[in-house]
């Protein structure tokens, strides 16, 4: 049935009381919550003493020092002995341990949030939305991105680190970082490569080979002893499977199924075998699937398995829907998506590689920027680092592309001049890094043989 108010079921209550009273992330949902958030006035008053106590000293009260804190404030306000009976009664349940899913307890404290802060901000607006302004829509804009942001918070971060105090152990913290077999690409970043829980998106137009670029790093990483996943939106298990064993030989489709390099692929498959390596694809229908369904499969090969990747490839994150369900505008289902992989990555200690197709403008765009980003600027900001495979008309007949840096938290800022070039012959699945005075001479070349005919 439904309800006129935005609040939590009672079935519900003394599960999330019990959460305040008893994690350390209580702190961060406190001062966002009220009494009234709760039906039960024995909660609501277990819940305000708990705030007021973390307000006042910094820190989320024990069992003990709750008691001596409510034996304090009772006789302050002269409670009666029956009062203070049930109240204490009230307390020592909150204390109890937690026998619900702490995750799924999280998960519902978001999403109350996120309704009764959407619900104040209707409230007091509403009235205005008739004769609004753009200043008061963008407004009404920058506050609702803030209200999805709410879930953003990390519960499974590490503790904050003392520089000076925690030293040593960051020195002898060996954090991987993974180069590519792209050096330019490698030139770009701050650490000569890519680590968690980072989330890196190729940029570029359509039917400019993005897919082609994972591939060929996602099976580079493979051969090199690294486990990837792959995941694929809208090719199909057949084709991609095809696609991964010509970038392995570097060879046509027409090759690759007449058997043509059968023994050179079982060199390869028993060689990055031995060096620990692994690619593992997947298939998830577009605009259908979350973050979690991948957790899910990933939870299976690792029973099933034993695999664990330590890189996710992502073709591509625009095609996913967020965790939260209850986000529908466009460009911030694409904002909501990314920060689910980050929290992914955070989790299972992987980076992820992502493409995200450019808007129309751009199609055919020499030089690509943050702007370009289909549908939704929001999604530079979003990510770790972007960069844009460009590829004019002309580069395309010619058989090349260009890397470009579009935006990055760390490493080589946008510019132009700052570019790999790349060779790129699509029938074969290769992607080669191609210096730049070979090019000219290939260019040279045919110039000189077309001068012939």
């Amino acid at each position: 049935m439904a309800t006129s108010k935005v609040t939590l079921s009672p079935e519900f209550e003394t599960e999330v009381l019990k959460y305040l009273c008893q994690t350390k992330h209580a702190k961060i949902w406190l001062p966002q919550m009220t009494d009234q958030n709760f039906d039960n006035p024995d909660n609501q008053i277990v819940f305000q003493l708990l705030k007021d106590f973390s307000a006042k000293y910094n820190s989320i009260a024990t069992f003990n020092e709750m008691m001596e804190y409510f034996e304090i404030q009772s006789a302050k306000q002269n409670l009666k002995q029956d009062v203070i009976n049930v109240i204490k009664r009230a307390i020592r349940i909150s204390y109890k341990p937690l026998g619900g899913n702490v995750e799924f307890v999280q998960e519902q404290i978001v999403t109350f949030l996120k309704r009764k802060m959407m619900k104040i901000l209707i409230q007091k607006n509403a009235d205005k939305i008739r004769d609004g302004d753009n200043e008061f829509f963008d407004y009404l804009n920058k506050e609702t991105e803030k209200i999805v942001r709410i879930g953003d918070i990390d519960m499974e971060a590490p503790e904050d680190t003392l520089v000076f105090e925690d030293y040593n152990a960051r020195v002898k913290k060996n954090l991987p970082v993974f180069p590519t077999y792209i050096h330019g690409l490698n030139r770009f970043t701050a650490v000569g490569g890519f680590r968690c829980p980072e989330l890196i998106i190729f940029l570029a137009g359509p039917k400019s080979f993005k897919t082609g670029l994972m591939l060929n790093i996602a099976v580079d990483y493979a051969q090199s002893g690294v486990p990837v996943y792959y995941i694929d939106c809208e090719n199909g298990e057949d084709a991609i499977d095809d696609r991964i064993h010509q970038a392995m030989l570097k060879c046509t489709y027409g090759e690759y199924k007449k058997g043509v390099y059968k023994k050179e692929l079982k060199s390869i498959n028993a060689r990055s075998k031995s060096f620990g390596g692994e690619i593992a694809y997947g298939y998830y229908p577009a605009n259908t699937c979350t973050v979690n369904d991948v957790v899910n499969r990933l939870d299976l090969l690792k029973e099933e398995r034993g695999f664990i990747p330590k890189i996710v490839f992502w073709d591509y994150p625009d095609l996913f829907l967020p965790i939260d369900k209850s986000i529908k505008e466009k460009r911030l289902i694409s904002q909501a998506v990314y920060h689910d992989i980050i929290k992914f990555n955070k989790k299972r200690s992987t980076c992820s590689f992502g493409v995200s197709q450019t808007n129309r403008v751009a199609f055919d765009k020499k030089f690509i920027s943050a702007k370009d980003f289909g549908e939704d600027f929001g999604k530079a900001a979003n990510c770790h680092a972007s960069f844009a495979l460009c590829r004019t008309a002309e580069e395309k007949a010619e058989g090349f592309g260009r890397l470009e840096p579009v935006v990055q938290r760390m490493g080589v800022s946008a510019g132009k001049g700052r570019s790999v070039l790349l060779k790129i012959e699509e029938d074969r699945m290769l992607v080669e890094e191609q210096s730049y005075s070979d090019a000219v001479e290939k260019a040279q070349k045919r110039i000189q043989a077309g001068d012939d005919d």
